[in-house]
């Protein structure tokens, strides 16, 4: 027994409007449109771990090509195990692009906490990551921040597409076996009744971003979200035309996407791997694993 999801999270990116910023609505443009706007403003990338934050340009790379959010979404029932496709080699090609041009000089090698360093140690403009980094550039956690960062210059922004990262084909998640004894039962529909009362649903939100679309906010609740810049600019991208995404880590065999996937990046940044090179070697990964 569980319940949907009740609140949709999706992942766009910050950008240090001291820094960079633009008149434009970033989320409607196309991603050429962005990258020449950018010009060369730095990206916080990593390729160490599961490269997380290259994985998140990826998927946006991915979903705006012909065929790419299809291709994304077909993930979700089934891993996706043939990258040999026109919408995952253009994307890894644009990847290769802006690691090449517009990464972070800590990139190569960087893990998650590196990429964060950069972003809020004026290396990087941009980062991507989901709004529960909102915390972050709060003054009360200013002791993460060097060479002048101020978090309340951070701006946020859906992708370029209007596209936002969330996999909303999940069930919900909590849920109990149908088959648990009737008491513990009640209690999990007590539980479930609390966590999504209005007032906990906002609490959340406010906590942790996101937008839930079948709830009527309450003022209050409107008001604080305004005072939190970039939940309230995720939430205001996050409209019925925005397209939703799996990410592509969680839509390809685990050990590909936790272990296989960073290894090939730095090849990439240093033109020593092609995009097909790289979508044959991750066919060839997701193959090994599959098989096991």
């Amino acid at each position: 027994m569980t319940m949907p999801l009740a609140t949709v999270r999706p992942i766009g990116f910050f950008y240090n409007s001291a820094m960079w910023s633009t008149d434009a609505d970033i989320s409607a443009m196309s991603m050429d449109e962005f990258v020449s706007a950018l010009g060369d403003q730095k990206i916080a990338f990593s390729t160490a771990e599961n490269g997380w934050v290259s994985a998140l340009f990826l998927t946006a790379l991915v979903a705006e090509e012909d065929g790419g959010v299809e291709w994304l979404k077909s993930g979700t029932e089934t891993k996706i195990t043939d990258f040999n496709q026109p919408c995952f080699i253009n994307a890894v090609a644009k990847l290769q692009n802006l690691l090449q041009n517009n990464a972070a000089s800590n990139s190569v090698g960087a893990a998650y906490a590196d990429a964060a360093n950069a972003f809020m140690s004026e290396q990087a403009a941009i980062i991507a990551n989901g709004p529960w980094m909102s915390s972050d550039f709060e003054s009360s956690n200013s002791d993460k921040w060097s060479n002048g960062f101020d978090g309340a210059k951070v701006r946020a922004s859906l992708f370029p597409g209007d596209i936002g990262i969330a996999d909303t084909a999940t069930f919900g998640e909590w849920w109990i076996s149908a088959s648990a004894p009737e008491d513990e039962i009640a209690l999990a529909k007590a539980f479930l009744e609390f966590i999504y009362s209005p007032a906990e649903l906002e609490a959340y939100m406010l906590a942790e971003g996101g937008d839930t679309p079948k709830l009527t906010y309450s003022d209050d609740f409107k008001a604080k979200q305004g005072e939190t810049q970039v939940l309230a600019d995720l939430a205001a991208d996050t409209t019925t035309d925005t397209v939703f995404v799996p990410r592509i880590l969680d839509v390809i065999p685990a050990s590909v996407a936790n272990t296989e996937f960073g290894k090939l990046l730095p090849s990439l940044a240093d033109g020593t791997c092609t995009p097909e090179q790289f979508a044959q070697w991750m066919s060839d990964k997701a193959a090994e694993a599959s098989a096991e």
